[in-house]
C-alpha cells in the first residue's frame, strides 16, 4: 500500500511540474471583442485604452502563480465602449487577457476579475463591467486635543491614495470618489483604532461636498 501511495504522489507531482511553461505557440493569432460597460449607471467606457496582456503559468507543485510575460498590443474603446483587437502570441506565455490602462480615480476596477481570452477559439468575446465614481470634497475639522498622527483616511474605493491627516485643530480638505448609487464607507486610522463614516447616496453625477468633525470619541478599537 505504501508503494501505491508514494506511486501516486510522484505521479501527480510530475503531472503538475510538466504544466510548468507549456507555452502557447509563437506567432499564434487571437482576436477578442467586447464593450466596457457600467451596469450599474447603464452607461459606456468610451475612449478607455485597453492592452492584451501576456502571462506565463509557473507551477509549484500543487500551488502556481501568473507571472507577466509583457503586452502584446493596445487598443481603445469607441465611444459606445466597444473594442476588437488582434494580437500574436510571443511564444512565452499561455495565459492572456484584456486588462485596462491609465485609468484614473473616476473609474473603479478593484472588483475587476481578468476573465482568461481562449486563444484557441477563431475569435473570442469578453465583456468588461467596471463603475464609474463621482467628486465629493470631504471636509475634515481636526479637533484640537486628538492625538497620534498621522490618521490615514480611505474608503473602499480609494484604500491607499488619500493624503494623511497630520495636525490637530486644522481643517483639511480630501477630494474623494464615490460610488452615487449606494453609501460609501469612510475610514479614519490611527493607532489600533479606527473611525468609520458613512457618506450617503448622492443619485448625481455633480461634485458633493461631505464634512466631518472628527474627535476622539470617534474612534473604536479595531
Amino acid at each position: 500500500m505504501r508503494k501505491i501511495t508514494i506511486y501516486v504522489f510522484i505521479m501527480v507531482l510530475f503531472t503538475a511540474m510538466k504544466c510548468d511553461d507549456d507555452f502557447v505557440s509563437k506567432s499564434t493569432n487571437g482576436r477578442v471583442t467586447g464593450r466596457v460597460f457600467d451596469q450599474w449607471n447603464n452607461i459606456p467606457f468610451g475612449n478607455m485604452k485597453l492592452a492584451i496582456a501576456e502571462y506565463n503559468y509557473k507551477s509549484h507543485g500543487i500551488t502556481g502563480e501568473e507571472i507577466f510575460v509583457q503586452y502584446l498590443t493596445d487598443t481603445t474603446t469607441d465611444a459606445e465602449g466597444y473594442y476588437d483587437v488582434s494580437f500574436v502570441t510571443s511564444g512565452k506565455g499561455d495565459r492572456y487577457y484584456v486588462v485596462p490602462l491609465e485609468t484614473d480615480e473616476s473609474v473603479f476596477t478593484y472588483y475587476y476579475e481578468p476573465e482568461l481570452i481562449k486563444v484557441y477559439l477563431n475569435i473570442d468575446s469578453v465583456d468588461i463591467n467596471f463603475l464609474h465614481l463621482y467628486p465629493c470634497s470631504l471636509k475634515v475639522t481636526v479637533a484640537d486635543d486628538l492625538s497620534n498622527f498621522p490618521i490615514k483616511v480611505a474608503t473602499d474605493f480609494q484604500p491607499y491614495t488619500i493624503a494623511d491627516i497630520t495636525e490637530a485643530g486644522s481643517e483639511v480638505t480630501r477630494q474623494l470618489h464615490i460610488n452615487k448609487n449606494a453609501p460609501t464607507t469612510l475610514y479614519f486610522y490611527k493607532g489600533t483604532q479606527h473611525a468609520v463614516f458613512t457618506i450617503p447616496v448622492t443619485n448625481t453625477t455633480d461634485a458633493t461636498e461631505y464634512s466631518v468633525n472628527l474627535r476622539n470619541e470617534d474612534f473604536k478599537d479595531m
